[in-house]
């Protein structure tokens, strides 16, 4: 069962506890004090997530995306950052 993001009046931003190396620092945010999505960390401070503040619907899916950019970037530094990889390597990861 997936949980869909809702809008709202934000209630708190609070820092996950694990921190998942491939995707570095994130935040759950709570809307109507209830879990509504996570994002990275940095860009919750970028977009100024903070309780009480509002989120409409077209900022949401927005954010959302923003999001899994920072997701498939922080994700592509892990695997970089591993250890050497050859050009094949990347490419067959690329195309996947």
């Amino acid at each position: 069962m997936s949980r869909q993001p809702f809008p709202g009046i934000i209630t708190s931003v609070e820092a996950q506890a694990k921190t998942r190396r491939h995707l570095g620092e994130r935040v759950n945010v709570f809307v109507g004090e209830k879990f509504s999505f996570a994002v990275d960390a940095d860009l919750a401070a970028r977009r100024g997530l903070r309780a009480g503040r509002t989120l409409d619907n077209d900022e949401l899916a927005a954010l959302l995306q923003e999001d899994g950019d920072a997701k498939a970037y922080a994700r592509a530094l892990h695997f970089l950052g591993y250890r050497v990889r050859s050009a094949g390597e990347i490419r067959t990861r690329l195309k996947r």
